[in-house]
């Protein structure tokens, strides 16, 4: 399966638009800040209520999905992969050569309202910026003369402003603990879809794993955007 864009895969939350700016890989790429104001509202009950389609990844598909989308943005010549069936991968699938880290997640039991969904990828980050702090000479070892200067969470949907802010607690964290692989001033953040928008179409029309990624299911869910509630 090759997701289809408006149809296989459908960004939640505000996002920026177009792929990320090679002139800019040095710098840390920012987390999307344009999710907005939150207003605790019920969620409608009439027929007419808006909805969207949201594609449930598995989590083995998004993280070949995702780190196809980091070769295709930055080239394949710039990547490396970090596999984890020897010795774990240390809080990251692959680091390009300029110093950023990724760690591809996807939520399970989609559909989630952006507050659940945001505290599972919290959890996520909590859990791998201590595999990433922890690495040591091993993780040394396996970035070679690179320095990590952020380290990034690559999920499929990302709308939950808490997030952002969490990500940046852990970035002090990585900079108090003085790391020999890790530059100061550390960056944590999020990556998701839109922003790699035009890396995903042009892969999508290439027809790029079309045979190794199976096609899940797309669900139907209400229109989150102004919605706190938990798990419908």
């Amino acid at each position: 399966f090759t997701p289809t864009p408006g149809t296989a895969v459908v960004s939640l939350g505000s996002a920026r638009t177009g792929g990320v700016n090679h002139e800019r890989a040095r710098e840390s790429p920012r987390a999307d800040s344009s999710v907005g104001d939150r207003r605790d509202l019920a969620f409608p009950t009439t027929p007419q209520r808006p909805s969207m389609t949201l594609h449930a990844w598995d989590h083995d598909q998004w993280e070949l999905w995702g780190v196809t989308l980091v070769r295709e943005c930055y080239g394949h010549e710039h990547v490396v992969d970090v596999p984890d069936n020897a010795g774990g991968d240390h809080g990251i699938e692959c680091y390009t050569r300029s110093g950023i880290a990724f760690q591809c997640y996807s939520s399970e039991n989609e559909p989630l309202t952006p507050t659940r969904r945001g505290e599972l990828q919290k959890d996520k980050i909590r859990k791998d910026i201590k595999k990433f702090i922890e690495g040591g000479a091993s993780l040394q070892a396996l970035l070679g003369s690179v320095k990590i200067h952020t380290w990034v969470l690559l999920t499929p949907y990302h709308q939950d402003a808490s997030v952002i802010s969490y990500c940046n607690e852990k970035a002090l964290e990585v900079d108090a603990a003085g790391l020999d692989h890790a530059e100061s001033p550390f960056s944590v953040t999020v990556h998701h879809l839109d922003t790699y928008r035009t890396e995903h179409d042009r892969l999508t029309n290439r027809q790029v794993l079309a045979d190794d990624l199976q096609r899940g299911p797309d669900i139907e869910v209400p229109d989150f955007a102004n919605a706190t509630s938990e798990l419908i």
